[in-house]
C-alpha cells in the first residue's frame, strides 16, 4: 500500500492521505530520491527493484531528482487539509518541495495545476438506459 503511495506521489507530485500514512510515506520517499540523485545504472536497478515500474523510476531519476539537486534531504512537505468525514481521521496533503514543471510518468505526462487556475467545468451527461433490446418477463404475456 505504501509503495502505491510512493508511485502516485512520483506521478502526480502531491497526494492526500491520512497523517499516519503520510509520515511513513515521507520516511520511505526521501531515501529513494537521494538514491535517484546519483542516477547510476546500479541505483536505477535498485529503484526498479523497489518500485517495480520502469516509467516511475525514469520519472524519478530524470525529472524529480534534477529538480531537487540542491537538497540532500527533506524532499517532501506535509500540510494538514482537514478531517475525513466518515471516521474523523486527520487528512494531510503530501507534496514535493521543488516540483518540476511537468510531473507524471514519461509515458503519461501530467501538467502541474496552479492554485490560481479555475477548475474546468465539464457537463455531466447522464448514462442512457438500455432501450427495449431484451424483452422483460414482468408484465408481458405471451399467448
Amino acid at each position: 500500500m505504501l509503495l502505491s503511495l510512493v508511485r502516485n506521489l512520483t506521478e502526480q507530485g502531491s497526494i492526500t492521505t491520512t497523517q499516519a500514512k503520510a509520515k511513513e510515506l515521507m520516511r520511505l520517499y526521501d531515501p529513494l530520491v537521494s538514491r535517484a540523485q546519483s542516477g547510476t545504472l546500479n541505483d536505477r536497478r535498485i529503484l526498479h527493484r523497489t518500485l517495480g515500474k520502469r516509467d516511475i523510476v525514469n520519472t524519478l531519476v530524470d525529472q524529480i531528482a534534477p529538480a531537487m539537486s540542491d537538497r540532500s534531504s527533506g524532499f517532501t512537505t506535509s500540510t494538514v487539509v482537514g478531517k475525513r468525514r466518515g471516521d474523523n481521521a486527520l487528512l494531510v496533503k503530501v507534496s514535493l518541495i521543488n516540483m518540476p514543471e511537468q510531473v507524471g510518468s514519461l509515458k503519461k505526462p501530467v501538467e502541474v495545476k496552479d492554485a490560481k487556475s479555475k477548475k474546468s467545468t465539464t457537463a455531466r451527461h447522464p448514462v442512457p438506459m438500455k432501450s427495449g433490446s431484451g424483452s422483460s418477463k414482468r408484465g408481458s404475456k405471451k399467448s
